[in-house]
This record gives C-alpha cells, sequence and structure tokens, in this order.
C-alpha cells in the first residue's frame, strides 16, 4: 500500500483551544472500492450448441478515479478451480459501470459440466492528479432533490466520527429514489446509517413542520460534542434547532415559536419581551469553545441591520433561549449572508449569493479583504486551517480554493454546470460537494488512492449438457425438452405424463398426437 502524507481538513474547525489534535495527520493512502451486484445466468442449463448470457452490475466510488478499473473478469468455475475466463476492459461492453450483458457463445465454453460463474473487477493503485468524484453519481442514497447544506463529524473518538449529515430542503423525486424533507443520516461508508431520514416535517414534533420553502431545514452543522445543529431560514419557522449525534431529541435551540412575552413578524424576525431583536432566518452557524459556555456565530438576514453576522455566547445545554446578539460584522449590500467560517485568530470569513463575493473581517468586525471577483455567487465556505486554505461553492457549478487572504482563487471542480450549494470536509481530507441541480451529493478527493477488488457469484450454476446426437428425439413439446438415448434430457429439466406420452408414440412411429 502506498502511504501518502494527506493533511487532515476541517470545514469546520473547533477553535484554538482544539487545534493541535488536527495539524498534519499521517494517514495512510485512501481506499477506494468496486462493487458487483446481481449476477445472473440465462439460461441455467444449455447444450455445448447454445449460448448463454451473464449480466452483472458494476458500481462503487473507484470509478470516479482515472484508470480505477483494470478490467473485469468472468470466470467459469468447477470444484472452486477456474476452467475459463474472460477479461473485459475498461469502458468497453463488460466493463461498464452500470449493467453488463455479455454472451459467451458455444465456442466459448467448457465441457459439459455444472459450473459457478465469478465476477471481479479488478481495481488498482491511482493516482489523482487533482480532485475527483469517487463517488458513484448513480447511487441513490446520495441523491437528493432538493439538497440544501452537508457537514461531517470530525470529532476525534466520537462514535460518530466520519458521519455525513445532509438537509433535504422539501424532498421530491430523484432519478431513483422518493425523498421528504428533512435531515439525511449516512455512514461513512456513503450507506445510509438510518433506513429513513431524521428530523422530517411528520417527526419534528411540537416544533411543529418545516416551513414549505425549499429553504427549510437549510443547513447542518457539528459542533465539537458532535451536536448536529440544523438551520433555517424560512420565514414561518426561522431560526435554529439542535439535536444528538443520531439526530433525535430535535430542540429548539433559539426560543421558538418566540420568548414570553415577546413576538414574532410575518417575515420571520423574533423579539424578546423588552422589543429587541434575538433572531430571525439563519442560513450559517460556526460554534467555538464547549464546557460552561459556548460563542455561537450565526448568519441571519431579519435581525436590522440585516443579513449580518451575531455572536451570542450560551451556557452549555441551554436550549430555546432569547440571547440577545452582538453584531460582529455587516456585508455591506450583502443580500443574504449565505455561510460563516472563522479562524484560531477571530477571523470571520463569509459568503454571499447576491453580492459576489467572499469577505474577511478581523476580530474587531472590520473589512480587510475581499476575493475578487468571479462572476458568480457563492453559497457555502468551508475551511482548511493548516494548510491556509478556504473552499467556496458557488453557484454556476464550481468550488474554489483560495488563502486566507482572500487572494486569486482557483477552480478545482467543476460540477457540470450545476449549483454547488455546500461543501465540507471529513477528518481525511475528502471533499463533499452538493450539487443542487444534478441533485447530488459528490465526494471528491486528491492523493494516491487503492482501489480495491470486489466479486460476487452467481446464485445460481450453470450446466452444460453435451450436444443431441442421432437418435434423440428432439425438440419436444415449447420448451424443448430433448431425450437422448442413455436419458439425458434437454430444456425444462422435467418430464410429465404428457411428455411421456409424446415421447412413447414417436418412438414407435406414430402420429404425435392420437
Amino acid at each position: 500500500m502506498n502511504n501518502i502524507n494527506k493533511h487532515t481538513c476541517f470545514a469546520r474547525l473547533y477553535g484554538a483551544a482544539f487545534l493541535f489534535f488536527f495539524v498534519l495527520a499521517f494517514v495512510n493512502a485512501g481506499t477506494l472500492s468496486f462493487k458487483v451486484t446481481d449476477v445472473q445466468i440465462a439460461p441455467p442449463e444449455i447444450n455445448t450448441q447454445s449460448s448463454v448470457t451473464v449480466s452483472y452490475r458494476l458500481s462503487g466510488s473507484g470509478f470516479g478515479i482515472p484508470g480505477g478499473l483494470s478490467g473485469v473478469n468472468v470466470e467459469l468455475m468447477s470444484s472452486g478451480s477456474v476452467v475459463k475466463a474472460f477479461h473485459y476492459y475498461p469502458g468497453e461492453p463488460g466493463g461498464w459501470q452500470g449493467l453488463n450483458t455479455i454472451s459467451l457463445t458455444p465456442a466459448d465454453l467448457p465441457p459439459p459440466g455444472t459450473y459457478t460463474v465469478r465476477v471481479s473487477a479488478q481495481g488498482i493503485d491511482a493516482t489523482a492528479p487533482d480532485y475527483v468524484r469517487i463517488s458513484d453519481p448513480a447511487n441513490p442514497d446520495l441523491q437528493f432533490a432538493n439538497p440544501r447544506g452537508v457537514d461531517v463529524n470530525r470529532v476525534p473518538g466520537s462514535l460518530f466520527q466520519g458521519r455525513i449529515y445532509v438537509t433535504e430542503g422539501a424532498g421530491g423525486t430523484t432519478a431513483n429514489r422518493t425523498t421528504v424533507d428533512g435531515v439525511y443520516v449516512l455512514n461513512p461508508d456513503l450507506t445510509p446509517a438510518f433506513p429513513q431520514p431524521k428530523a422530517t416535517s411528520a417527526l419534528i414534533g411540537s416544533l411543529g413542520p418545516w416551513g414549505s420553502s425549499a429553504n427549510s431545514p437549510y443547513r447542518p452543522y457539528v459542533d465539537t460534542e458532535g451536536k448536529v445543529y440544523i438551520t433555517d431560514v424560512s420565514d414561518p419557522h426561522a431560526g435554529l434547532f439542535v439535536a444528538d449525534g443520531n439526530v433525535d431529541n430535535v430542540s429548539a435551540f433559539f426560543a421558538y415559536p418566540y420568548p414570553p412575552g415577546g413576538s414574532r413578524s410575518s417575515a420571520g424576525l423574533v423579539k424578546d419581551s423588552s422589543g429587541a431583536s434575538v433572531y430571525g432566518g439563519t442560513s450559517g452557524i460556526w460554534v467555538e469553545g464547549a464546557g460552561a459556555t459556548r460563542d455561537v456565530y450565526t448568519t441571519d438576514e431579519d435581525v436590522p441591520p440585516g443579513n449580518s453576522i451575531w455572536k451570542r455566547t450560551v451556557p452549555a445545554g441551554a436550549l430555546n433561549n432569547a440571547v440577545r446578539p452582538t453584531l460582529v460584522a455587516t456585508p455591506a449590500g450583502a443580500d443574504w449572508v449565505a455561510d460563516l467560517v472563522r479562524d484560531s485568530a477571530g477571523n470571520t470569513f463569509a459568503v454571499s449569493l447576491a453580492t459576489d463575493d467572499a469577505r474577511k473581517f478581523d476580530a474587531s468586525g472590520a473589512l480587510v479583504a475581499t476575493l475578487p471577483s468571479t462572476g458568480t455567487g457563492y453559497y457555502g465556505i468551508c475551511i482548511d486551517e493548516p494548510n491556509g486554505a478556504l473552499y467556496l461553492a458557488t453557484n454556476d457549478g464550481r468550488i474554489l480554493r483560495t488563502d486566507l487572504a482572500l487572494s486569486e482563487p482557483e477552480v478545482i471542480w467543476y460540477g457540470s454546470g450545476a449549483a454547488v450549494r455546500d461543501v465540507s470536509f471529513d477528518a481525511e481530507g475528502w471533499l463533499f460537494a452538493l450539487n443542487g441541480t444534478d441533485k447530488r451529493l459528490d465526494v471528491l478527493a486528491l492523493g494516491d488512492f487503492i482501489v480495491a477488488d470486489a466479486s460476487a457469484t452467481s446464485p445460481g450454476t450453470l450446466t452444460i449438457q453435451r450436444a443431441p446426437i442421432p437418435g434423440d428425439i428432439a425438440p419436444v413439446g415449447p420448451a424443448g425438452l430433448y431425450a437422448g438415448e442413455n436419458g439425458q434430457r434437454y430444456g425444462d429439466d422435467k418430464v410429465d405424463v404428457s411428455d411421456a406420452v409424446y415421447i412413447l408414440r414417436l418412438v414407435h412411429g406414430l402420429a404425435p398426437e392420437p
């Protein structure tokens, strides 16, 4: 196995007190794999003058890596030994991603006997020159009708480390499944952690259903303790909610529907009993600290002066609160600050959909840098502070990388012209990009990879009989029954009373029908 120095990257770093865990982690090369499924033989019994088809389905993360597949073998085996094998190269029939059907002619077949059929996809060591998709775009578990946000649990030692959380804003029909609004939880291997999504309209309970807007729920976020926060920017249900790592026990983080004695406007702005604004539509969140207190940073479109970044110091475990926020920064003219991240020096980075920019504010809230225009709006941002990088999800289907000074960015991923709704890292530096137009979660990676082999064997066997010889009576009946001189039978593998009468009449030279 190749070893690489793969830096650890984090979309939501946990504050200066935790940074020493994260710098320059050394891990083995990433391991990707193929899947071989649905191996079928048709027909299961033939003679040596007939053909047989073998069908199977190829999928898996290895297809996203250039050169990740060296080929596919279809093997006919007897007593555990390979009697005959056929090789199919990547990209040709037999080596396609998805369903493959091949035909074995009489010349391809081994001698009469009973054989098992095994299909194997051969992986190789591969080097990705840049970020490439390592997830299967046809995987229904990664398809979402109205995806809004993604985050990953990166808490060292957490029971749920590596879990992926995707918010589905409205649900609907995708290429391979139908979704509902809520939070979809995936295991690190991209399989569903639960058979059904969590925090759906039907399950959220006393908090009321998610709003009718496709921005409800909006963005997930995992804090240093593994709690999952869920933002919402729809006016009927604006605010912030929090749950455990299973997305159970969902609670209102802000006072909901409004504080005692307070009020709520039709636009979603909530005020406390004294008339002070406390929260509104929340698109982004960042949490620093743990234990006695937490500093919770949010983007809010409703609290005056609107579309600003706010800070609340919240006691540990406090819920349903109406803490008055402190203004951190106001990106002037920004219509909807979509997301934010912070670094250990107290700088805040925010992106906007409408003003086509990313901005950096220092600890005092002063604007210190603006990303040069790239001709598009930004939906999301994540930070790789140990390596001094920011990653931006754009409205025109790209992911951009820039430094913490917001220098001229470079494009590291094109999303087929589709909007990238959000972007996040896991603990190994794999990038999760939420494709809003093609409606799926893409997993991207950079570096060296071991692409593991995969194989599957047909649940049935292939039985090859000898060809009919003179003296055999054939064919008889609609299924093609053969009666050989030594008792061999071909076709439907059964003889009933009508077959017996039919054969006896032919043997004695009588008409088939009396």
